[in-house]
């Protein structure tokens, strides 16, 4: 465990993690954590559909320096709040948690902390229609929004790429 050091990630509770109770849900997070343990990340991360928190987490430990949690779902949120808390990072100065529905990314990213620093997206929210009507289409639409969004990588659908050139609006 001392070896591990700063790579160890505190969880409480493991069987009570949405992202572990379902199938979809753990294979969506892990491919997102594989293709952020694969790409070099940028300083700030946007985890769109957040849910508890867990890819945030990893990106904050794999060294971005701030991260912005989406999600729809207070109590979630909150459950993030906590975990990431449990890890050492604290609200304000690593994570900020915000509360919207990602079916209007345009009103979204008004939220978002404006900074002209480089931006990855995460989403892994992959598709869930008898339950939820936003999928990972919607956190792509965060990135006309963001001028400074140079990585989208989710898991569900796309499993990451480089943002280039010039985008065409969805």
């Amino acid at each position: 465990r001392a070896a591990l050091g700063a790579n160890v990630i505190r969880l409480t509770n493991l069987d009570e993690h949405l992202f572990v109770d379902t199938v979809f849900g753990s294979i969506y997070t892990m491919a997102t954590i594989v293709a952020m343990f694969h790409s070099e990340l940028p300083p700030r991360v946007i985890d769109a559909g957040a849910g508890e928190g867990i890819v945030a987490l990893t990106a904050l430990q794999l060294g971005a320096r701030f991260a912005e949690l989406i999600d729809h779902d207070a109590q979630l949120l909150a459950h993030a709040r906590a975990l990431l808390q449990l890890n050492g990072w604290q609200e304000d100065r690593d994570f900020r948690l915000i509360e919207a529905d990602l079916t209007d990314p345009a009103q979204v990213a008004q939220q978002l902390t404006a900074t002209d620093v480089e931006t990855a997206i995460v989403s892994t929210i992959g598709t869930w229609p008898l339950i939820y009507d936003v999928t990972n289409a919607h956190s792509i639409g965060l990135i006309p929004h963001l001028p400074n969004a140079t990585l989208f990588i989710a898991g569900g659908y796309v499993v990451s790429t480089k943002i280039e050139d010039e985008l065409v609006p969805l």
